[in-house]
């Protein structure tokens, strides 16, 4: 089984050519719209046992942003956030917090 990554982007195509990527690198891909929707998906995740192993959040979403879901996962959580690696897509700043050690291609 390979490794879960969680995209939070309110763009869709931003998503989308993430989605595609990382699948077709092997990754298991959940999506999220918005904040609400990536602390959603992390809390049904957790209610399954199962583990998310990285988070790439867009910090500039509509209602609750990428660093309120970011501060939610560092408390409320398991998984490790203490990696934070910033890119740019388009005007859109991407944070993603690796998870485990080792995951990087």
């Amino acid at each position: 089984m390979g490794y879960k990554i969680l995209i939070a982007d309110d763009e869709a195509e931003i998503r989308d050519l993430l989605h595609l990527y990382l699948e077709k690198d092997g990754y298991e891909v959940i999506e999220a719209a918005d904040g609400a929707q990536a602390l959603s998906a992390l809390q049904d995740a957790t209610l399954r046992n199962e583990s998310i192993d990285l988070v790439i959040l867009d910090v500039m979403m509509p209602g609750i942003d990428g660093y309120r879901v970011l501060r939610n996962i560092r408390e409320n959580s398991n998984i490790p956030a203490d990696e934070t690696f910033y890119g740019k897509s388009g005007q859109s700043v991407y944070q993603a917090a690796a998870v485990r050690a080792g995951m990087g291609r």
